[in-house]
């Protein structure tokens, strides 16, 4: 005589805190997966999202050191409370907890690898060509308003650079941050270190110059070929603190470091292409003073 089968129970196992809390770290919600919990799993990653893209929202929009503040609170305060609520659970879960069909390590792992390896890569492409992007500037050149180990945060060139403007541009060498002194069809010069554009000196209270320091003519022949019309070609020599007048192409710039004997720019590097400008800065999130090795405190949280 046959019997009908019986199901077999779901194995049991006690949840662990310190596991479910380790989960949420490396990815918000799995710990509350882990405990059983996937519905609130869902919400809580949610609403940490939300409130990362608002704290992101409000440091665009309003660059200050409130906005700083509030935006550093809400990116680490809620992955935090998560992980809390998901050690709370587990602690207080039932040691028999029937296992579910979701509570296996390679879910989670793949959870994580998803997480890591496709999702977090398209939002942060995302993040960088439409919202914001961290930017580290590596030396001197923007001396003294921007010092070297400052940390930038930059966003998306969304209209054409003006005249004065800081901008963040790429070449085949990396990434530059110099500011914008003159646009296309302008006529630009040097005269011992004051800048003359279309015949008129330019005031920069930003900019600073050794007029001891010069390099090798040579470094500016390149110039010869875009003189202003009655300049001799054959005859122009080219330094540091006095060259051209130069006409700007179209649809490129001439840019310029503040510190100017130690900016490795338009004087050697040539006109900058319009498609290579990318971003303009507007807060410095932190800054590391490497000869001191301390925090710039009084950088931090400043709007540009």
């Amino acid at each position: 005589m046959s019997h009908p089968a019986i199901a077999s129970p779901s194995p049991t196992t006690r949840r662990r805190p310190w596991l479910a809390a380790l989960l949420s770290l490396l990815l918000t919600g799995l710990g509350h997966v882990y405990t059983g919990r996937p519905k609130r799993a869902a919400t809580l990653w949610l609403a940490t999202f939300l409130l990362a893209l608002v704290a992101l929202f409000l440091v665009v929009v309003l660059p200050s050191t409130p906005a700083l503040v509030v935006f550093v609170v809400l990116l680490i305060g809620p992955p935090v409370a998560v992980a809390v609520d998901a050690w709370r659970v587990a602690r207080a879960s039932d040691s028999a907890y029937p296992l579910q069909w979701y509570n296996r390590w390679y879910w989670y792992a793949a959870a994580i690898g998803l997480a890591s390896l496709v999702v977090q890569p398209r939002l942060r492409t995302f993040l960088k060509g439409h919202i914001a992007e961290a930017y580290r500037l590596p030396s001197g050149s923007m001396a003294p308003a921007y010092q070297a180990g400052d940390f930038l945060l930059v966003s998306p060139l969304r209209s054409a650079p003006r005249r004065g403007d800081v901008v963040v541009y790429r070449t085949a060498s990396g990434a530059f941050f110099k500011r914008v002194v003159a646009g296309p069809g302008d006529t630009v010069a040097m005269r011992n270190a004051t800048l003359l554009l279309n015949g008129r000196v330019v005031h920069e209270p930003y900019e600073v110059h050794d007029l001891t320091t010069d390099p090798a003519p040579d470094e500016f022949n390149w110039q010869r070929d875009f003189l202003a019309q009655g300049v001799s070609r054959t005859s122009y020599v080219g330094s540091l603190h006095t060259w051209g007048p130069l006409v700007v192409p179209p649809a490129n710039y001439f840019v310029l470091g503040d510190n100017r004997n130690n900016s490795l720019d338009s004087r050697y590097m040539g006109f900058v292409p319009r498609d290579s400008i990318t971003a303009r800065p507007f807060l410095t999130y932190f800054s590391w003073d490497s000869a001191t090795h301390s925090v710039r405190w009084r950088r931090l949280g400043r709007a540009h």
